[in-house]
């Protein structure tokens, strides 16, 4: 028999009573399934025919895997502490495998609150004060305004974002080949890259895409090259130079398999670039510091009144 190779994918979904979602599942291979709140109880359809297991130390994870090598189908019912119920219909190829891309991760997760991530607590009834960097004024009247992004701002910013387009090692080796020596265990994705005066601020997000638990090491800023030859960094100098960054957040450090994290760092922007440097954001986890992922960022970011020009042109133009 011929095997279709496996495809791994990585699914992001918003919490629905409404739909049912395909999970596709593939014979010695674990799925698992982060939900947003601790599970209270599981139902599958089959149960000889795919094993969902539920541990209380992880208690917002289930992990799912076919039992049989042959074709088969299925549906699971995980219900959450707070009433609500996810469902799913899982779907096993076989040995011989098909087309579809196989589920490693299904992430259930509920958009966070700008509000909620920056420390705003009244929503309802906002101040003077408080409303003054979300609206803008000008002869048309008032309208929405591109605020500026401090850390936390783009933590919430980040949050907000369902689906990011993550990014892991192996992808980020084709474009910086250091990344060929970090382990495959995390995926990275980063968001708005903005610039206030002479401060740069980044979002992002990362992503357990291990089978155990890892602790994410506070995030770093380098100006370098990493392609450079070791001759020619010997006749050269060291071309690498960390930027001290002045502010970071990291929104859960410890993340369980399939758990994500939202974070943002400030730092100064570089004075100038070099033939062949590149600015980059440096993740690592506990497990592996001397081997981080690196993924590049633009020199030179928009800042919040860039856009708002940006927008009123496009607007303009419509």
């Amino acid at each position: 028999m011929i095997k279709t190779p496996v495809t791994p994918h990585l699914a992001f979904n918003p919490v629905s009573k409404v739909e049912v979602r395909d999970v596709h599942l593939r014979p010695l291979f674990t799925t698992a399934i982060h939900v947003p709140q601790h599970v209270s109880s599981l139902a599958v359809g089959a149960p000889t025919l795919f094993e969902v297991e539920h541990k209380d130390s992880e208690p917002d994870l289930v992990f799912v895997k076919p039992s049989t090598h042959q074709a088969a189908e299925s549906n699971l019912l995980i219900a959450l502490v707070g009433g609500e119920t996810i469902s799913l219909r899982l779907i096993s190829s076989g040995d011989g495998g098909s087309p579809d891309p196989v589920d490693f991760v299904v992430d259930y997760r509920r958009p966070k609150s700008l509000f909620e991530s920056a420390g705003i607590a009244d929503v309802g009834a906002p101040t003077e004060a408080s409303t003054q960097h979300l609206t803008v004024k000008n002869a048309m009247g008032a309208r929405p305004a591109i605020q500026p992004m401090d850390a936390d701002t783009a933590v919430g910013m980040q949050g907000a974002v369902g689906a990011p387009h993550w990014m892991t090692a192996p992808e980020l080796a084709k474009l910086i080949k250091a990344n060929a020596l970090a382990p495959n265990n995390i995926a990275i994705a980063v968001g708005d890259v903005r610039q206030e005066g002479e401060t740069m601020t980044v979002s992002f997000s990362v992503l357990n895409i291990s089978d155990h638990w890892i602790t994410v090491m506070p995030p770093q800023i380098e100006l370098t090259n990493p392609l450079i030859s070791k001759k020619e960094a010997k006749k050269k100098g060291n071309f690498a130079q960390p930027i001290v960054s002045s502010d970071y957040r990291l929104d859960n450090p410890k993340l369980s398999p399939g758990a994500r994290s939202d974070g943002s760092i400030t730092f100064p922007k570089p004075d100038s670039k070099l033939t062949k440097e590149s600015l980059l954001l440096h993740i690592a986890t506990s497990a592996s510091i001397d081997t981080p992922v690196y993924y590049p960022l633009p020199f030179v970011a928009p800042s919040s009144a860039e856009l708002i020009e940006q927008k009123d042109n496009d607007n303009a133009r419509n």
